[in-house]
């Protein structure tokens, strides 16, 4: 992955650099030291850019004529599959196989609308169209009115929350309907409706 982009010498810093940080990872428990000698450290700038070059070199050496389109972000993936669930289910085994079970992958399948992050992906005569999603158990613990942060941290936190409905929401109706549900959940953390509206 890094060879073609950089000299012999930086390639042979990036590995070294990076099996370094992979390896050399301690804790001290009850006056015992231990090392990880599995997967990455939690915290560590270099493990979400690990974890994705590895994901990215497993995807790469597994294709299928049935996977229409993939993406993903770091551990979150959404793909289009042409074929049945049995199929996709075998070609998901590969990630597992590949790598002695170490990654386990949850998947929720549908034909016609899926939540991806914030956002339903639905798809209707072939074509696909965005809504808002929020999770079932989002408490929706927004920045209080009354607390120490300035007015101005508080005001563009409302136009920018706003400005992400009018993206995610394919209808007015629907962008209508989520900012009637966000000026009730600023209500109750006790912005008064006065400074909502303005």
């Amino acid at each position: 992955i890094i060879s073609p982009h950089f000299s012999p010498a930086k390639t042979n810093l990036i590995y070294t650099l990076s099996a370094f940080v992979l390896e050399c990872n301690f804790l001290t428990f009850d006056n015992q030291i231990y090392q990880q000698v599995k997967g990455s450290a939690m915290g560590s700038n270099l493990s979400v850019v690990y974890a994705s070059l590895f994901l990215s070199y497993l995807e790469n050496s597994q294709s299928s004529p049935h996977l229409f389109y993939l993406t993903r972000y770091i551990d979150d993936a959404f793909g289009v599959w042409t074929s049945t669930k049995s199929q996709l289910l075998e070609y998901l085994n590969f990630y597992s196989l590949k790598t002695n079970n170490s990654i386990k992958i949850t998947i929720q399948t549908s034909p016609i609308r899926l939540p991806f992050f914030d956002i339903w992906i639905n798809l209707e005569n072939s074509k696909f169209s965005f809504n808002c999603f929020q999770k079932p158990l989002n408490s929706y613990q927004c920045l209080p009115f009354f607390s120490d942060h300035p007015m101005h941290i508080k005001q563009p936190f409302i136009i920018n929350e706003l400005r992400r409905y009018i993206v995610r929401e394919r209808t007015p109706l629907g962008y209508f309907e989520m900012k009637k549900h966000f000026f009730h959940r600023l209500v109750s953390r006790g912005y008064p409706p006065s400074f909502i509206l303005r």
